[in-house]
């Protein structure tokens, strides 16, 4: 990567996840039938300037103890919803509609663009007898995705995902890698290596308080459930969950010159 091209825009994509990749399971079962991928593309000064100041404020507005840098408070959807520590604040009916209310003006606010792939695993699993590695599979999509943004929007970029386990890391970041180099089923290695800035994927922790990666947490299953629901015919996602599906689909998803997400920002894989 050259010198001139960082002072291109520099974007990050975040990405969450919903759902495992296991074949070995009961593929009929709702919980196992699906994984699904969701990513936030926004630049990272943006982040730094506007996002990064907006969570930390929202943190220290409802949240007892107060979030300190020391011992931050990192969103995570599970928890919320579930209104356990450190957001038992939200046990209050009052509390819990002012919260609801900040984070969606910040979600509807804020300025990133969102992808989701979901990938059908049972469908798969019967069409193919070596079927892909759903977690691979979503991947190569979501990058291909990502690389067309950067090289349409003249940018470069980097991909970051919530580490989950040495072992499991170490393949994903391997799979990566050899996307870096090899490229995908749709765009060749030049493509991908004149965008991404780096052949290495970034992992990071839960506890290391990062803002993209908490908004993809909160985005990922609301956003796969209406993937899967519009597609499948599954239950449609909770009411908050709508709430912040429809601001995804109104405002967020890529989407064609013609205003359509599927295909671009959504990606349905059976």
């Amino acid at each position: 990567m050259s010198a001139s091209a960082f002072s291109r825009p520099i974007f990050r994509l975040y990405i969450d996840e919903v759902g495992h990749a296991n074949y070995s399971c009961n593929l009929q079962h709702p919980q196992n039938k699906y994984f699904s991928l969701t990513g936030v593309v926004t630049r990272l000064d943006y982040v730094q300037s506007t996002i990064a100041p907006d969570i930390e404020s929202l943190k220290q507005n409802f949240f007892n103890p107060p979030h300190h840098p020391d011992n931050p408070v990192i969103l995570h959807r599970k928890e919320i919803k579930g209104k356990l520590y450190p957001f038992k604040s939200l046990l209050d009916p009052g509390i819990c509609t002012a919260f609801d209310s900040q984070l969606l003006a910040l979600l509807a606010k804020w300025e990133f663009k969102v992808y989701t792939v979901t990938v059908n695993k049972e469908a798969l699993f019967k069409a193919y007898s070596k079927p892909f590695d759903p977690y691979h599979y979503a991947l190569h999509v979501m990058i291909e995705r990502f690389v067309y943004f950067l090289n349409q929007n003249r940018s470069i970029g980097d991909v970051m995902v919530e580490s989950r386990n040495g072992p499991l890391d170490r393949i994903l970041r391997q799979e990566y890698a050899r996307v870096w180099q090899k490229g995908t089923r749709f765009e060749k290695p030049g493509s991908i290596q004149a965008a991404l800035t780096s052949r290495e994927l970034k992992t990071k922790s839960k506890t290391n308080n990062i803002p993209g990666l908490q908004i993809a947490d909160i985005l990922a299953s609301p956003c796969f459930a209406l993937h899967a629901h519009q597609m499948d015919g599954t239950p449609p996602p909770s009411r908050f969950g709508s709430l912040v599906a429809q601001i995804v689909a109104s405002s967020k998803y890529d989407m064609s010159i013609t205003g359509q997400i599927d295909g671009f920002g959504r990606k349905w894989l059976s």
